[in-house]
């Protein structure tokens, strides 16, 4: 599955939809406990699209992660 999002994400990188593949793949991630590439991922998608609607909640998860983390 993560090689799909991967190939939507290379394809489509400016489709409304790129949060939600970038969120499928950081809480896979975190689910499998690997916060560092959950981290990354959301860290990717707000360096990427800094002014995305979604970029608020991609930090406040990056937050909460490396709190959990700590």
């Amino acid at each position: 599955a993560d090689a799909v999002l991967k190939e939507f994400l290379e394809k489509y990188p400016q489709d409304p939809r790129v949060f939600f593949a970038f969120d499928s793949i950081a809480q896979k991630a975190y689910r499998a406990g690997k916060w560092e590439e959950a981290i990354g991922q959301y860290t990717a998608f707000v360096e990427k699209y800094p002014d995305a609607p979604q970029a608020p909640a991609a930090l406040l998860r990056i937050s909460e992660f490396n709190k959990q983390w700590a």
